[in-house]
């Protein structure tokens, strides 16, 4: 005789009350409050899926060493005594969850596996993601504390025995090893494609020696640039007649003719199959090179970092200052020309600062490139109140100052209003 709906849901009820009563008065694994409505042990708000037979996992707290966390936290993990299983040949740590499936640590990677369909064929699965252990077998660092034959043992960070202060000692020197060693296998490159990372022993690139020739077969070529003696100061690559070729960047052009005399000499230094292959060699050499080099795109440009993000900081704090007296102008024209006199003496400091030194720094300087520096609205506002308070000869002293320092600017469309204001300025006083 089939079941009636009517029977299977009291069939139902009376399961989820059986079930309810059996963790009734516990506290929730996830929030801590006492459990009235259940599902396995976390209340219906958390639903965080742990069971009464499988082990439960108490945090210690963020482990780091210097700067770098190890894991978020060294956890300690409670098996009761009756799921535990003994160790074999590779596995430790085994228990059983759900009165079925098995969770174990290999003892050579450290990684932790479940005996579940899906870990065996996709190497991750929701038991392990409850506890908070990582998929595909990557390391894993706990601490065991075999409990009574109940789950809700808990472990406090105080309870901590003499054994296990030596244990935690031990893995964090092993941590320590283990991170130290991995560092040194990691390499991090900033070429002129981008970051290039790499593991394992690193190769230097080689020198390039001036009677060295050239390597390799292919349509590609990497080569370099040399002055009289010797020294290289450009890399680069293509294929055909592109090495000896002069139409290039402006800056190798004001090198070639302001430092070498149009004299230098063309090296080919390999050959490659692939367009490909020939600029991830020349990103190598420009790395290696870089600090002597004329190349426009160059990591290896000596920039000054600290004072570029000064001068960024710098100037977006003299904006906002600048936009905030805006209003003064109409309120309180004397104290906004004091403001304007402060944003002034502000901007000439971090315009004044070097961001950059080496070859391409020279040829900014020697261009003309440094100009147009300053901030031509913060005069224009200056100007503006100077003119209506009738400071004419203190109009004519900062125009004069910021046209010295900053030469390039009488070309702006922004400075003629300042411009105007001196010459009416000059007109007033003569007369």
């Amino acid at each position: 005789m089939s079941m009636t709906t009517e029977q299977a849901d009291k069939n139902r009820q009376s399961a989820r009350e059986s079930k309810a009563s059996k963790y009734e008065g516990l506290p929730c694994l996830k929030c801590g409050c006492t459990l009235r409505y259940v599902r396995d042990t976390s209340c219906t708000q958390c639903i965080f899926q742990l069971t009464i037979d499988g082990p439960i996992i108490r945090n210690t707290g963020t482990i780091k060493i210097g700067d770098v966390i190890v894991q978020e936290s060294i956890p300690v993990l409670c098996i009761p005594k009756s799921v535990l299983l003994p160790p074999t040949d590779t596995l430790e740590n085994r228990c059983i969850i759900h009165r079925n499936y098995e969770i174990a640590q290999n003892k050579q990677t450290h990684g932790w596996s479940c005996s579940c369909p899906t870990w065996a064929t996709e190497h991750h699965c929701v038991h392990l993601n409850v506890f908070g252990f990582p998929a595909n077998e990557d390391p894993y660092e706990i601490k065991i504390r075999i409990t009574g034959d109940t789950a809700f043992d808990t472990v406090e960070v105080t309870d901590i025995s003499q054994q296990q202060q030596e244990a935690d000692h031990e893995l964090t020197e092993k941590a320590k090893a283990l991170i130290a060693a991995i560092k040194s296998q990691i390499h991090i490159k900033d070429t002129v494609r981008g970051a290039k990372f790499s593991f394992g022993p690193e190769t230097p690139t080689p020198e390039i020696e001036p009677e060295a020739s050239p390597t390799g077969s292919g349509k590609y070529y990497v080569y370099v640039h040399r002055d009289a003696a010797g020294r290289i100061f450009y890399v680069g690559k293509g294929h055909g007649y592109r090495a000896g070729a002069k139409d290039r960047h402006p800056s190798w052009q004001w090198y070639v003719d302001t430092r070498l005399g149009g004299q230098y000499t063309v090296q080919i230094v390999s050959y490659h199959e692939t367009e490909e292959e020939a600029l991830n060699v020349e990103a190598d050499y420009i790395d290696k090179y870089g600090a002597q080099l004329i190349n426009w795109q160059n990591p290896g440009r000596d920039i000054d970092l600290k004072a570029a993000e000064q001068y960024w900081s710098s100037k977006k704090d003299n904006q906002a200052f600048v936009a905030e007296t805006r209003p003064l102008e109409t309120s309180d024209p004397s104290q906004a020309v004091v403001r304007y006199h402060e944003a002034m003496s502000k901007m000439y400091e971090y315009e004044s600062l070097v961001l950059e030194r080496g070859l391409l720094a020279e040829y900014f300087q020697e261009m003309g490139h440094d100009k147009f520096r300053g901030d031509c609205n913060i005069l224009d506002r200056l100007t503006l109140c100077l003119w209506k308070l009738g400071c004419y000869q203190d109009l004519i002293k900062v125009v004069d100052e910021f046209t010295k320092f900053s030469p390039g600017s009488l070309e702006l469309t922004i400075m003629q209003g300042s411009l105007k204001r001196r010459t009416k300025a000059v007109s007033k006083l003569a007369g």
